[in-house]
């Protein structure tokens, strides 16, 4: 609701603050912590004799990768409009989620193992290994940190893209929602 009222009343700065602040928030939650050992291994690739500087912008790559991702989500949640809220509330989707989740939970009961095929493994860790300490690498990585962070961020996330798909705002949606992910990143 809080997050509702600044849409509607906020001026666009103040939302952006507002969202950056939520976001820097966020940023101590226990499924940010993955990220550290993530990002410094994204340093460390450089080698020993890296600068500040670069270590500083690989970081900040990283971190604009996370803000890309949640300013799509944020850009999507505004052109769905309110109805995002009605679609995501149904039945069909609501069972759907239901499935799954209770499909996943079988593998904690060690039904089955789910893991990725050893071809795809072996072809991302080489993926990663020859990116790190890129740029490249590092926005790829932010990219796919923000499944990480949106585990513990969820329902901040949601609350947030929801109050967005009120608004029907793109510029307002992206805005926030950048925000968000920049202040996830600022600690």
């Amino acid at each position: 609701d809080r997050l509702l009222n600044v849409i509607k009343d906020g001026s666009l700065l103040w939302i952006a603050l507002v969202f950056a602040g939520t976001g820097f928030l966020l940023g101590f939650t226990a499924c940010v912590l993955p990220m550290l050992p993530i990002l410094s291994s994204l340093i460390v690739g450089q080698g020993k004799d890296i600068s500040a500087w670069r270590g500083f912008s690989l970081s900040l790559v990283y971190v604009l990768g996370m803000a890309g991702t949640l300013t799509l989500l944020g850009i999507f949640a505004a052109s769905a409009g309110g109805g995002l809220a009605a679609y995501t509330q149904t039945a069909p989707v609501i069972g759907f989620f239901a499935g799954v989740l209770a499909l996943l939970a079988l593998s904690m009961f060690g039904l089955y193992d789910l893991r990725l095929p050893s071809a795809l493994q072996t072809r991302l860790s080489s993926v990663g290994s020859n990116r790190a300490g890129s740029y490249v690498g590092a926005a790829l990585m932010g990219l796919a940190s923000t499944t990480i962070v949106s585990a513990c961020a969820f329902p901040a996330i949601v609350a947030a893209l929801l109050a967005i798909g009120s608004s029907g705002d793109m510029m307002l949606g992206a805005t926030a929602m950048f925000s968000l992910g920049m202040g996830l990143g600022l600690p």
